[in-house]
């Protein structure tokens, strides 16, 4: 079996450089196009409060790909792919061409349209990594899908799978690491929460070890301070209505 899954709490404010710059790939410019869109001063309470427009995932997202063609790291993917070997709510994917990796290109799907930052998707991909470090994720760059959306592009290790592993084979490994499924299919240990683990998702490799390659991580504390942030912002926005 791979190594156990790693615990611990830590929040988007206080990731340290290495968890960042790995996710980055060390490329300043990805972080320069990413970081301004990873804060909560844009949300709707503040920027009101300001006199400013309030943020969306809209302008979010628009100012990011601004972001990329000016900063060099808008780019061309066709030329990094061999072949496209699925696609889904979030997710383009192909083999790179180097056959070493995958290439996935994420519309941000699963990101709210009254989000007010890139701060839980940039943390749900640096708890994936910190969980399954032999399926981690780097940013390389922004694109267009197969659809025409404007993506992210994340590369991926390419895994050399003998097939899907099965309910119970991913039954058995979460629970064998300490984590319980709720009735909305949600594994958690009190520390992360593990979502869409349906077999599709989780490959065994030739050694007899899982992958969990398209797997929804979040770590619970991070959630709550958003959610308290969220709510904390609202009182005072209806207090000065008041």
């Amino acid at each position: 079996m791979r190594q156990p899954l790693l615990t611990g709490i830590f929040s988007f404010q206080n990731m340290n450089n290495n968890e960042l710059d790995r996710l980055y790939g060390g490329n300043s410019f990805i972080k320069k196009t990413m970081e301004p869109a990873c804060n909560f001063d844009g949300s709707c309470g503040t920027a009101e409060e300001a006199g400013r427009v309030c943020r969306n995932k809209e302008s979010i997202l628009r100012d990011v790909f601004q972001r990329a063609k000016s900063l060099g790291t808008w780019i061309e993917v066709e030329p990094l792919v061999r072949e496209m070997i699925g696609n889904g709510q979030e997710n383009d994917v192909f083999v790179a061409k180097d056959g070493l990796s995958v290439i996935k290109l994420n519309n941000f799907g699963l990101l709210p349209k009254a989000a007010t930052s890139l701060a839980g998707f940039v943390h749900r991909l640096i708890s994936h990594n910190k969980l399954f470090p032999e399926d981690a994720y780097t940013i390389i760059g922004f694109a267009l899908n197969s659809g025409n959306e404007p993506c992210v592009v994340l590369r991926q290790p390419y895994i050399k799978a003998e097939r899907y592993a099965t309910d119970e084979e991913i039954d058995g490994f979460l629970e064998e690491h300490g984590y319980t499924v709720d009735m909305d299919d949600i594994w958690f240990d009190g520390t992360y929460e593990i979502s869409d683990v349906k077999p599709t998702n989780v490959l065994l490799d030739q050694k007899g070890n899982l992958h969990f390659i398209d797997a929804v991580v979040n770590e619970v504390s991070f959630k709550i301070d958003m959610i308290n942030k969220i709510s904390i912002k609202h009182y005072r926005k209806q207090k000065t209505k008041g």
